[in-house]
């Protein structure tokens, strides 16, 4: 059996598309837009941004075209696939810093130690690709080196989740649908966070303290594009999921080997460095877009 294609917009940026996107798609946007009612099944949203619709392969490839010109303009899209055959047997991986959270937990550690305008102009350049992200975290570690250890649980309480995430945890885990962090940022908030959220767990580094100060250093497997892509791997291995039923959502560059890797890519107001490898793009910020492009994609 063809495959169905699914497209996933954000409704106020339906009149942006109108450039991009064939006649008939828009029109046919123009129209699902008039349904105040949300495509997922037993859920009602008076709030809800997005707006999902059916193609056909010709239509389907259309979109396939424009997409990156559409991520380049700041504009949400998502294309996804429909396959009434398949299993709702998905794992999805999520960056944490950015991504689930709005803030850089290795800035806010930096904010509490006075030095967030050092830590924060290096992280914005490894998030964009433009150095090397081991290189860039040894350095910001030894920026940090004598943070207090009680800063901690400050810390913790300045960092806020995106808008939607808990929804969309919600549908997840009533779909069976398993979820994870996987992140270059720290245990000591990605395992909370995931708990929380009720995710099956987090991969992330540990903060090594001594004395009741941080010593520079951390421990675990290095967090980075390559490593994010080896536990998806070793996780979507150790549970029988096959890889084009992984779904890994980030924004950065750490993110990009694990997306290529991915059956699903979704970028999360993703750096350009990750256009060539995304099949969706959320500019909008809520995480329930993921809902509409996950409840009947393969």
């Amino acid at each position: 059996m063809s495959l169905t294609h699914l497209l996933v917009v954000c409704r106020a940026d339906v009149p942006r598309l109108e450039i991009f996107l064939p006649d008939s798609v828009c029109s046919r946007l123009r129209v699902t837009l008039q349904n105040k009612t949300s495509t997922i099944t037993g859920s009602v949203w008076v709030d809800d941004p997005f707006v999902a619709l059916k193609l056909d392969g010709r239509e389907a490839e259309a979109v396939a075209g424009v997409k990156h010109a559409v991520f380049e303009a700041n504009v949400t899209l998502g294309l996804g696939r429909i396959s009434p055959l398949r299993a709702q047997k998905r794992l999805c991986f999520f960056d944490m810093d950015a991504t689930v959270v709005a803030q850089e937990s290795i800035v806010e550690l930096a904010r509490a130690a006075g030095k967030e305008e050092e830590v924060e102009g290096i992280t914005r350049q490894a998030m964009a690709g433009a150095t090397d992200f081991r290189a860039a975290l040894e350095t910001r570690l030894k920026i940090l080196k004598g943070l207090p250890e009680a800063c901690l649980m400050d810390v913790a309480r300045q960092i806020t989740k995106n808008p939607g995430i808990d929804q969309f945890a919600r549908w997840a885990e009533s779909c069976g649908m398993r979820s994870f962090i996987v992140s270059g940022g720290f245990t000591e908030f990605a395992e909370p966070l995931a708990r929380g959220l009720g995710f099956e767990g987090a991969f992330a580094h540990t903060l090594i303290f001594e004395g009741g100060s941080f010593t520079g250093r951390i421990s675990g497997e290095v967090v980075d594009s390559a490593g994010k892509e080896r536990i998806v791997r070793r996780e979507a291995e150790r549970l029988g999921i096959a890889m084009e039923d992984i779904v890994a959502i980030g924004d950065g560059a750490n993110d990009l080997k694990m997306m290529q890797s991915a059956g699903l890519a979704v970028g999360y107001q993703p750096k350009p460095v990750l256009f060539p490898a995304i099949d969706a793009a959320n500019f909008h910020g809520d995480h329930r877009f993921l809902i509409h492009l996950l409840d009947t994609v393969d």
